[in-house]
């Protein structure tokens, strides 16, 4: 009689949508993109043939895993977009191979210091303002007046 019960549950449960794990008995194993691959299979998204295997492509945003900044984040860039993976672009990075240097954006010359707080963003040879207030290119503490970019005096 228990052998009985525990059959209809069986039963009752593929009739509710469980799929069979064997995907050659899967009515819905079928590759809708044509790429020879199913979602049973790993396929990131059957309506789209370009996009990989989950086995190469984690977040399935269509970059390889070994070519993803971030293989567990689909918003992430891939290296040939953002060498240095800290989220500028290559056209927009001071130096794509360094992430301490930022956006050229925030950042005009290049040097590290951002354009607000840089005596003169063109020229990565002059000091920022906290080093040199009059931006006169003598530092604050050498400086006899550092309020006046005329006195380019050392003390």
């Amino acid at each position: 009689m228990v052998w009985a019960y525990r059959m209809i549950f069986v039963l009752l449960l593929f009739s509710l949508g469980c799929e069979p794990e064997d995907k050659d008995y899967n009515p819905n194993n079928v590759d809708a993109d044509g790429d020879g691959l199913t979602p049973f299979d790993g396929d990131c998204d059957d309506s789209d043939a370009a996009k990989l295997l989950l086995e190469y492509d984690e977040d399935c945003d269509g970059i390889k895993t070994e070519d993803d900044c971030d293989d567990n984040d689909p918003a992430s860039t891939g290296y040939d977009q953002d060498a240095d993976c800290d989220g500028v672009l290559k056209g927009d990075d001071c130096d794509d191979y360094n992430s301490l240097l930022g956006n050229q954006l925030f950042d005009g010359d290049c040097d590290g210091v951002l354009s607000t707080m840089d005596c003169d963003d063109n020229d990565p040879l002059l000091l920022e303002k906290a080093n040199d207030a009059d931006c006169d290119g003598v530092e604050t503490g050498e400086d006899c007046d550092d309020n006046d970019p005329s006195n380019r005096q050392n003390c």
